[in-house]
Formats: structure tokens, sequence, C-alpha cells
């Protein structure tokens, strides 16, 4: 990562505090006009890091989680970004360093076999029993040293499991008060305690029969308890179960006579109501004719008069949709005239001249200059205008190829080849320089005559023949 971009952007956290930070947009704008010279992938990388969070992520974490949490944000960024792997880790390295200052690297004794972390004076694994390398001395240990080393240490010691209680050699404090002595000695990972052989194995016959003996008589009285519990609990589900049902079919016989009871009620009161209904039929059969009849003449009629004003208004609707046609025709004309007179009167451009850049805006031909196509890489518009205003402006750039048809790319927008926002001023014989279009690889313009216009607000300000040579 090149050191003049992270001094440049310790240079903007000073300046604007570690919030920035959280802003890709206004560091994008810091870089543009701070590290021109620095290389494009390393500033997008950045971004990008910005953009997806990190900043937060890194926050968040302890410190001895941050190198873990570093290398899977550098991943990351690898995986959905595209940039190269060594890219990305400086990216990250550099936001950190941004962060947190300056990391000290912690060397730390791992285990060759499966890289669990080790303590300084461990012989041997005590995850995967792999004995770990011993360091080389610089100092030799005289036979005394060595013979008072050797020297067993004697502690009487009483085992928790076994109550085995004789001169022990002291036990290690990894394993100590958690499992008896002998399984101490065995699996300690410093492999310093001991005991002699006749002391171990009388332990571990005696704790062995003890805990068989225990173990039966637990396991006896256990059964026993057990089976006096379940007893107990089915005859009391028992009873449970069986006042249960009892009064659950209590219940159901009351409710099977609530329901006849009022079946009988429901069926009283649908017999009357056939009744009532009968009746009125008989009537309604007798006068319905004649009314019937009455009522149909009046209906035709008024159907009659209501298609009459159907047609009526139809009629009038199209001459109405007529109108309104015409009247939004006329208005969208004097819509497009007023935006091109606005458009005119805040900015009049008076000249537009054609140069060849690079993917860094360096010029390859001067705008004006004669232009070839082996040469072209990306096609520069410089324009001189007259502003009645200052501020940012948007134009829209068409760049017709000799065949007629508009030059685009994957990112153009709608009808245009692509836009240019840049910063105007007030007053006339202003000069300013829009993006550049095309490709770094090869040329994309062939030779012949191109058409270049500048749109604003949907108005051409200006069009302009450019003649690339062969």
């Amino acid at each position: 990562m090149n050191a003049n971009l992270s001094d440049i952007v310790k240079q903007i956290v000073t300046e604007q505090g570690e919030d920035i930070l959280s802003n890709p947009k206004r560091i994008s704008a810091y870089f543009a006009d701070l590290a021109r010279d620095i290389p494009k992938p390393q500033k997008n990388a950045f971004i990008k890091s910005l953009e997806h969070g990190f900043v937060q992520t890194l926050k968040d974490v302890s410190a001895g989680e941050r190198d873990n949490c570093r290398q899977t944000l550098t991943q990351k960024l690898h995986e959905e970004e595209g940039f190269e792997l060594k890219l990305c880790e400086e990216t990250l390295a550099m936001l950190v360093e941004v962060l947190f200052g300056k990391q000290k690297v912690k060397k730390e004794k791992k285990c060759k076999n499966c890289g669990k972390e080790l303590e300084k004076e461990w012989i041997k694994c005590p995850y995967c029993s792999t004995p770990v390398p011993k360091r080389r001395s610089s100092s030799v240990t005289s036979q005394e040293d060595t013979a008072a080393a050797a020297a067993p240490v004697l502690k009487t010691t009483k085992c928790d499991e076994c109550n085995f209680a004789n001169n022990l050699r002291k036990v290690c404090t990894y394993h100590y008060n958690e499992t008896p002595i002998y399984e101490a000695i065995k699996n300690c990972p410093l492999d310093k305690s001991s005991v002699p052989d006749r002391q171990l194995a009388a332990a571990q016959n005696k704790t062995v029969n003890n805990t068989v003996n225990d173990e039966q008589l637990n396991e006896k009285t256990g059964n026993m308890k057990a089976g006096l519990i379940f007893a107990i609990c089915i005859g009391i589900i028992g009873i449970i179960i069986f006042s249960i049902i009892i009064s659950n079919k209590s219940n159901e016989i009351d409710i099977m006579h609530r329901d006849i009871n009022n079946l009988q009620n429901s069926n009283n009161y649908l017999r009357g109501h056939n009744n009532e209904l009968q009746n009125r039929n008989r009537i309604l059969e007798e006068n319905s004719n004649e009314a019937l009849q009455r009522n149909l003449n009046t209906l035709q009629t008024n159907y009659n008069t209501l298609q009459r004003n159907h047609t009526n208004l139809q009629n009038d609707n199209r001459t109405l949709q007529a109108n309104y046609n015409t009247l939004q025709t006329n208005f969208n004309n004097l819509q497009r005239d007023f935006n091109a007179s606005k458009a005119l009167w805040r900015i009049n451009i008076t000249s537009l001249r054609v140069g060849n850049t690079d993917f860094d805006y360096r010029w390859i031909n001067n705008a004006g200059s004669r232009l070839t196509s082996s040469q072209m890489r990306y096609m520069a518009p410089v324009i001189n205008y007259n502003s009645s205003f200052s501020g940012e402006v948007t134009f829209f750039i068409k760049i017709i190829k000799p065949n007629g048809t508009l030059h685009t790319g994957a990112n153009s927008p709608s009808g245009y080849s692509y836009s240019s926002t840049e910063r105007i001023n007030s007053g006339n014989n202003q000069s300013i320089n829009l993006r550049s279009f095309g490709n770094s690889d090869s040329s994309s313009y062939q030779a012949g005559e191109y058409t270049v216009e500048v749109w604003y607000n949907n108005v051409c300000l200006i069009s302009q023949r450019i003649t690339i040579h062969q």
C-alpha cells in the first residue's frame, strides 16, 4: 500500500475527525483533490471498505479478536469486490493503523500439530499429546543442580477420589483437585509429576475396587427408589384420569339435553315461519302480474331515456378528449420552449473543443488538436460558456458515431452517452473540462466524423462535429 495514501488518510482524519470515515463520498472528494497521484485501485479499495462499514466492525471487536476480524474482512472485500487479495490485506492493515495506530505483533507459541496456543513451560500439548520441542539453553547446568532438580519433591497428599495418602511427588496445578492423583500423573502436560510404580498401582487398584462396590450399592438403591416412585406416580395418574372421565361424561349428558331442547324450539320456529311465507306467497301471486307489467313498462321507458343520455355523454366526452389532447400538446410545446429559454438564459455555451486523455485524465492530445483513431482512449470535451449563476450543474453528453448511432457504455444514462456534474461560476468567457468517455485498454473510436452534443435540462446547448482521422 502506498505510504502517501496512509499519510493522506491520517491527515484527513486529523483535520475532520474520525467520524468522516463513515462518509465515503466525502473521503472520495478529498481523494480527488489530495490523492491525484495515488493509483486508482488503492483508492477504490479503501472507499469500498468504508462503504461496507468495516470501520464500525473493527471498533466493535476486542483488541484480542482484531487480527481475526481483519483477516475475515480482508477475505470479504476480496470475494465481494474482486480486488487482489494482497491489495485487500494492505487496505485493511492501513485502516487498522489509522483507527488504532501501529499494532505490536505478539509472538505466540503454538502446537505444530493442532495449532492450539501453549504455555511456555509445557513440554507436550494437552490437546493432542504432541511433544513440544525444547529450547536450547545458553547456560550449562552443573551436576549438583541437575541432581537437585531430579530429586523428588515429597509431600503428603490425600487423593480426593481414593483417599490414597503416601509420600507422593507434587502434582502439577493443571490437574490438581480435578482428577485422582494417578490420572493427574498420567495426563500431566508438564510431565513433571510421578510416584513409585507400586504406590501408583496400589492407589489405582484400591480406587477401582471402592468405586465398583459403591457403584453397585448405589445402583441397587437407585433402582428400588425409582420403582417405588414409578408405582406411586402410576396410581396418582390413574385416579386423576378416572375423575376426569367421570366429570366429562356428566358434562356431556347435560350438554346433550340442552341441545335437544334447542333443536325442538328451532323446529317449532321454522314451522311457524314456513306457514307465514306460504300465505305471503299466495298474496303476491294474486297481485304481482299486473303490478309487474306496469313496473316493466316504466323501467323500459327509463332505460330508453338513459340510453339516449349515455349516447350524448359519449359524444361530449369525445369532444372534451380531443380538446384536452390539443391543450396538452400546446402545453408540452410551451413547456419545452420555456425550458429551452430558461436553460439558454442560465448557461450559454459559446464553443466546444474535444481532446484525448488517458485513464488518469492526463492529456494525450490537447483539446482542439488533431485526433487519430489509433491514439484515442478517452474523448474529453472542453467548453467555454457564459453563465448568470454559480453552482453545481449536471450536463448530459451525446457522442453520435459516424453511422448515426449513439455511443454508449454499461453505465450510460437513457438517451445519452454519459453525464458530467461540474461546478460552474457566473460570468462570461468561463472554461471547464467535462468528464471523459472511452476505454483505457484500446481505442473505441473508429475513424470518421462524430457529433458531440452537450445537453442541460433536456435542452441541447451546443452541437459540434468532430473528425477522428485514420
